[in-house]
């Protein structure tokens, strides 16, 4: 449920964000009107008017669905995690795409009508008409040796020069920093929501695998082992890992007991509670009897670790006590 919020009230924001800077784009300000410097009688023109009618429409409607969308999608963090990161992800690169195709193909468009019917802006509103450098909706102007420059269409923002090799590569460099990032996240969220845990026996060592904080440790360092109906009593704080609606998985914390090792599928019973020297193991599984399958086993192993370890004592022992015998008859 937290996250739901979280995400809910974030894309909610964003797309707020994005319609009140980038859809009211239609009016005529500055001397410009999309981002171009056009004079003010042009604004009459009726292929102006209805360039502007067009993208009003448009833009209502494209907020419209992504409003809705922006709060649809957040009802899949109820599900798996992992899907519903790539499915957000998806729709925020399509709001992004979407906020700047509009209004750089209008822009494109005014423009294009503005070299086609010869506009020359107002010298009164205008110091310096280079529409030329913004005609793609980016800045591109060689000449200049600014790598940043005020943007055209939201001035509390800047725009990369990207004539300059260096705004290419700080531009392709961020979006391809993002990418690899969310790349790497949707890799570590799907391990995570579709790689079932396991506990492996192998000897004397039991191995915990799982997508996050795998664990290996000795039977002998074993020194309490239940099965819980449910999760322990406490405050846990996560320290590593995913706690999601579905399940917890990682490093976690109680401050009355401890650390402990987490893989709980939540909703699901019961709970094998293995309690080690330096942490404390709590593990689930989705399959039926698995959970208690596991138990018999450790409990087995231990059993028969123990019982092995017991007859070596009384092995040495009795060796011990042959070698006294023949050492006292030598003596004799």
């Amino acid at each position: 449920m937290v996250i739901f919020i979280i995400f809910l009230f974030t894309n909610v924001f964003i797309v707020a964000i994005c319609m009140a800077i980038y859809g009211g784009k239609r009016s005529y300000k500055d001397g410009m009107l999309f981002g171009v410097h056009i004079p003010d009688y042009a604004v009459r023109e009726s292929e102006v008017e209805f360039l502007v009618e067009e993208y009003s429409k448009k833009t209502k409607w494209f907020y419209s669905i992504n409003g809705i969308a922006s709060v649809a999608v957040c009802f899949l963090s109820f599900w798996y995690f992992s899907v519903f990161l790539i499915v957000w992800t998806l729709w925020l690169t399509e709001l992004c795409v979407g906020v700047m195709w509009l209004l750089f193909g209008t822009h494109r468009r005014l423009y294009d009508m503005k070299v086609q019917k010869g506009w020359r802006a107002d010298i009164q509103l205008v110091f310096r008409d280079d529409d030329v450098y913004w005609k793609n909706g980016w800045y591109s102007n060689p000449n200049d040796k600014r790598l940043w420059v005020p943007d055209r269409f939201c001035s509390l923002n800047y725009s990369t020069n990207m004539a300059r090799p260096a705004g290419k590569i700080f531009t392709f460099g961020i979006l391809g920093g993002v990418a690899v990032m969310m790349l790497v996240l949707f890799i570590v969220f799907l391990r995570a929501d579709f790689m079932p845990r396991d506990l492996e026996l192998n000897g004397d060592s039991v191995r915990i695998s799982s997508p996050m904080t795998p664990v290996t440790f000795k039977l002998r360092d074993i020194k309490d082992l239940q099965l819980l109906d449910e999760m322990p009593e406490g405050n846990f704080t996560r320290t590593n890992g995913l706690a999601d609606d579905r399940q917890l998985v990682g490093k976690f914390r109680e401050k009355a007991t401890g650390d402990y090792r987490v893989y709980v599928y939540r909703g699901y019973s019961p709970i094998l509670k293995i309690e080690l020297p330096e942490y404390t193991v709590l593990i689930n599984s989705m399959e039926e009897g698995q959970t208690e399958l596991w138990y018999r086993e450790l409990i087995s192993d231990i059993t028969a670790l123990e019982t092995v370890e017991y007859w070596n004592r009384q092995n040495m022992s009795m060796g011990y006590s042959i070698q006294n015998a023949i050492r006292f008859s030598l003596a004799k």
